[in-house]
């Protein structure tokens, strides 16, 4: 039992490693416990221990200390013949091993790393390192390392020349660079370190002022513009940079309070179709309460209906008369009134009242022709006066009353009541034609036309030419 005891007291101490083999000698009995010894087991259990490279290890068993028995189960019914004990549960050591896996080859340092020398680690998780492949040469505390080199290659040196700096990025004095370790230095040799090589230069910022968003222009946030770089900082000092300082446009909105009811024209004001104003303030006018759909200036307003006038004699007997006074000498010519009055409903009462005539005087040392005054309701002339001398006899001509080429479609006169273009009525008068004599000009210098615009003596109209200097 006290040996027991002290081989149990060495197996806890060191034994490592795995379990290997199988039981090699066991006596199994088929009798319980108490018929073969005469009392119940008190199993005490060992645990198995890994062997390691350096360290025998051992397999799991169990032990009765009153009966001094071993068992390879924890029922204890596969007993171990003590003399054979020893040899079955040990697990010899393991020993180095190592394959060309666990070979690391040779590094040599630089001056921007270090390296390593040859060697070999054992594979079987001792950690150990060796010199050899037969793991024969331990590498105490697994040194290794062969610390950097502090002498650079020349060859991966190179000049580098000074960049100025920016306030948006370094510069650099110039200096010699080592593309190996990449320190620098103030010599090609690499003898004299550079020091600090860097250059910087400030931003010269300028605040901007917060800028609100419309639903027609973008809004921009406070901040800091550089005059020299260009970016845009957060704070005075420029160390925030903002990539985006813009603020979206707001979508145009409305509601009932910013409706607008249509408004019709009148002759003389425009009117609208009714529109929802954008609350927001821009003034831009919609067709819904969504504001989808943009009302454009000329879509929105409804142009004056323009008066519809009605041309009437004030003075319904009235007519244009002609006279000489008593000497022969002057001549009279009197007025119709007419009255333009619109007949729409809502207008606001426009009227304008105007006088008509037809008068001229031909003057035959003037060579040019002579319009005759306006009608009845046009402010064109209607009509246009030629003279023609006969080549043959210079004391005759021809005076011809033509459609002057001034009327256009817009000229219109009242044809009992109803209203009429004047160009159709001026085209049925073709030419009028009046031959004369320089002796009935003497006697009687008036050329007289009349005119009967209806028919039926309502619009009169009487034109009369005066011949002055007959014959120059």
């Amino acid at each position: 039992m006290k040996g027991l005891k002290q081989f149990g007291l060495l197996l806890c101490a060191g034994l490592v490693g795995a379990l290997i083999g199988i039981l090699a000698t066991t006596q199994v009995s088929n009798l319980s416990a108490a018929e073969t010894t005469g009392h119940e087991h008190a199993l005490v259990a060992f645990a198995s221990q890994k062997a390691t490279c350096t360290n025998n290890g051992s397999r799991a068993y169990w032990s009765c200390p009153e009966c001094n028995l071993y068992f390879s189960d924890a029922d204890g019914l596969v007993t171990i013949p003590a003399d054979q004990f020893k040899d079955w549960v040990v697990i010899n050591k393991l020993g180095h091993q190592t394959n060309e896996n666990y070979h690391i080859e040779r590094k040599n340092a630089t001056c921007a790393e270090t390296g390593n020398i040859e060697y070999y680690v054992c594979m079987n998780g001792c950690g150990g390192y060796f010199t050899d492949a037969k793991c024969k040469i331990e590498i105490k505390d697994k040194n290794v390392t062969l610390a950097k080199t502090t002498r650079h290659n020349l060859s991966k040196v190179v000049a580098v020349p000074a960049k100025p700096a920016t306030c948006a990025e370094p510069g650099y004095k110039e200096h010699f660079l080592c593309t190996v370790c990449h320190s620098t230095f103030k010599d090609q040799s690499c003898t004299q370190p550079s020091g600090d090589i860097i250059l910087t230069d400030d931003h010269e910022l300028n605040y901007v002022e917060y800028q609100p968003e419309t639903c027609l222009t973008i809004g921009q946030k406070p901040h800091y513009d550089c005059a020299k770089c260009g970016q845009h900082f957060a704070d005075e000092a420029g160390t925030e940079v903002m990539t985006q300082i813009y603020i979206d446009k707001k979508d145009h909105t409305s509601y009932e309070a910013f409706y607008t009811p249509a408004q019709n024209p009148t002759c003389e004001t425009a009117g609208h179709h009714a529109y929802y104003t954008c609350q927001h303030g821009c003034g831009q006018k919609f067709r819904d309460i969504d504001c989808q759909q943009l009302f454009h200036e000329s879509e929105l307003i409804i142009n004056p209906t323009g008066h519809n006038l009605v041309l009437t004699k004030i003075d319904p007997n009235a007519t244009a008369q002609y006279e000489y006074d008593a000497h022969g000498d002057n001549y009279y010519h009197g007025f119709i009134t007419y009255q333009n009055i619109c007949t729409n409903e809502d207008c606001d009462g426009y009227h304008e009242t105007r006088d008509y005539c037809g008068f001229g005087y031909f003057d035959q040392s003037n060579t040019q022709n002579i319009a005759v005054a306006t009608s009845i309701n046009s402010d064109h002339d209607l009509f246009i006066v030629d003279w023609a001398t006969n080549e043959q006899n210079p004391n005759y001509a021809t005076i011809t009353l033509r459609p002057a080429e001034t009327i256009t479609d817009n000229a219109k006169c009242s044809d009992n009541g109803e209203e009429k273009a004047v160009q159709p009525m001026i085209n049925n008068i073709l030419r009028l034609n009046l031959t004369i004599t320089a002796e009935q000009v003497a006697e009687s210098p008036d050329l007289l036309w009349e005119f009967d615009w209806d028919g039926n003596g309502e619009y009169e109209q009487t034109i009369k030419i005066q011949v002055i200097n007959f014959n120059n």
